[in-house]
């Protein structure tokens, strides 16, 4: 069996779908599953790229014209054409952006079957970011991509009535995420965050992981923060994530006006020994 993933980044600063992708695919490989992926990449993060273990990677440079069509790759465009015959079936990781179009065309035209992990991109929050250009999208080709798809892959039963509202399908299947339950086993001590980060001796630690990103929820986080860091001198709270396209200044100005910055630490991104100090450390999630 050849499986084709497709996804717009692997980058790790692109957050949940590139860890998805890279754990999901070793695990595949592990099974005797041979398995490329195709993803367009930024030369200014190359470094960040994830390479699973035994999964062969093709990397394809960003044009210009990714400003206005996220991902947008002739390469990728290139290669998936002259090469999507090779594999079995066809895995595209999120919609809306250029690549997981150039795949479906790639796989319609190829008579290959396809399968679309949505990653949340059909929740309100985000059909209502950029929502004019996504109705336009939608009605044109994204909601025809995910009819003809052979599965629809969700990850929870909300996903599925978020994708029913958006188009009628039958080929819905539900897998949650997968935990890498070893990587958790025996997390660093207490003493290793504070280490890292001496304010927070003796405090009580909340920690957020993620992309800063407006789908994700760090105005409403600000708010119920505020309300406790102002009544209590023994809170702190950890942002760790990469920026995303400069929002990391609009999250601060939003807790200054909570009058509560003096008690947020943002770490940028923490990966590898430095992430399971922070998950070991904290004591609210």
């Amino acid at each position: 069996m050849k499986i084709l993933y497709v996804t717009a980044n692997m980058s790790s600063k692109w957050g949940g779908p590139t860890k998805v992708v890279a754990e999901l695919t070793e695990k595949l490989v592990e099974k005797g599953v041979e398995i490329t992926i195709f993803s367009p990449f930024k030369r200014d993060e190359e470094l960040k790229i994830v390479k699973p273990e035994g999964v062969k990677l093709q990397l394809f440079p960003q044009n210009f014209i990714d400003k206005l069509w996220t991902s947008y790759s002739s390469g990728f465009a290139k290669a998936i054409e002259q090469n999507v015959h090779k594999f079995n079936i066809i895995h595209i990781h999120e919609i809306w952006h250029y690549p997981h179009y150039i795949a479906y065309k790639a796989a319609k035209k190829a008579g290959k079957p396809y399968v679309i992990t949505i990653h949340g991109a059909l929740n309100p929050w985000c059909l209502g970011y950029k929502s004019f250009k996504k109705k336009i999208y939608a009605s044109l080709i994204q909601k025809r991509i995910l009819k003809e798809a052979n599965v629809i892959h969700a990850i929870t039963d909300e996903e599925v009535k978020q994708i029913k509202s958006f188009v009628p399908s039958n080929n819905i299947t539900t897998i949650p995420n997968g935990i890498n339950s070893e990587e958790f086993i025996n997390l660093p001590s207490r003493k290793e965050l504070e280490k890292l980060y001496p304010k927070l001796i003796g405090k009580k630690v909340l920690i957020f992981l993620g992309r800063l990103h407006p789908v994700k929820g760090l105005d409403l986080l600000a708010k119920a923060f505020g309300m406790i860091a102002r009544e209590r001198d023994d809170v702190y709270l950890l942002i760790a994530g990469p920026d995303s396209d400069g929002y990391k200044a609009k999250v601060k100005q939003t807790f200054e006006k909570e009058r509560t910055l003096d008690k947020v630490i943002f770490t940028g991104m923490l990966e590898g020994k430095n992430k399971l100090v922070a998950l070991g450390g904290a004591d609210i999630f």
